[in-house]
Order: structure tokens, then C-alpha cells, then sequence
């Protein structure tokens, strides 16, 4: 049995939160923002939709955090998004470095697809 992926924690005033993506939250974050998560997991992601990256965080700090009330989740990921926007992704790759690492590599040069001028 595979083990439990990591925790990101942080503090936020004076407190420590933990902040862990389960297969639950990406279920969830799927019915909120379609199968791709604007293009997380293909690669084509350009502008960060905000109120995905809010959410995820919002749900990592509920995973990651027991008894975490959901006012207090939020309030804790947008002050941390608010703080380093790179949260977001460091979550995420904590939780599923494989899923990290595909969609690092869909996104590298050389592996971006090309558009065909018709």
C-alpha cells in the first residue's frame, strides 16, 4: 500500500496549519473546475484562474489540518497565497509529486504542442 504523500505546514497568526491535496480534494476540484483544472494536468495552463488555486489551497489546509473549521481554511490560504503565490504549487507537488512531475514535463520547452497554421 502506497504511502500518504507529504504535508506542506505554515503558520498563520502564530498558529501551524498543515496543507495536504488528497484524491477527495482533486475529486472535488474537478466538480468545481473541470476535469483539467484549466490545464494543470496538460500542461497548457496560462493564466492561473485564482479562485481554483484558492480553493485547492483552502482544501489542503482542511486535509492537512484537523478540526480546521472551513472560515478559518480560508482565511488561512489566502493569506498564505497572498504571501507567496507559489503555495499553490508547492502543495500540490508535496501531495502528488508524480502528477507534479508529468505536468512539469508536458510543460517544458520542446514539449509544448505547436500550432499548425492552416
Amino acid at each position: 500500500m502506497a504511502q500518504i504523500t507529504g504535508t506542506v505546514t505554515v503558520r498563520h497568526e502564530g498558529r501551524a496549519f498543515g496543507m495536504r491535496l488528497t484524491f477527495l480534494d482533486l475529486a472535488t476540484l474537478q466538480d468545481e473546475f473541470g476535469a483539467e483544472f484549466d490545464g494543470i494536468f496538460s500542461g497548457t495552463i496560462k493564466v492561473p484562474r485564482l479562485a481554483l488555486m484558492l480553493r485547492a489551497v483552502q482544501l489542503a489546509v482542511v486535509s492537512g489540518t484537523a478540526g480546521i473549521d472551513e472560515a478559518t481554511a480560508q482565511a488561512v490560504a489566502n493569506a498564505q497565497l497572498s504571501d507567496d503565490i507559489e503555495v499553490f504549487n508547492t502543495v500540490f507537488a508535496t501531495s502528488f509529486p508524480k502528477l507534479a512531475a508529468k505536468a512539469e514535463k508536458a510543460d517544458a520547452p520542446g514539449n509544448r504542442k505547436r500550432a499548425v497554421k492552416g
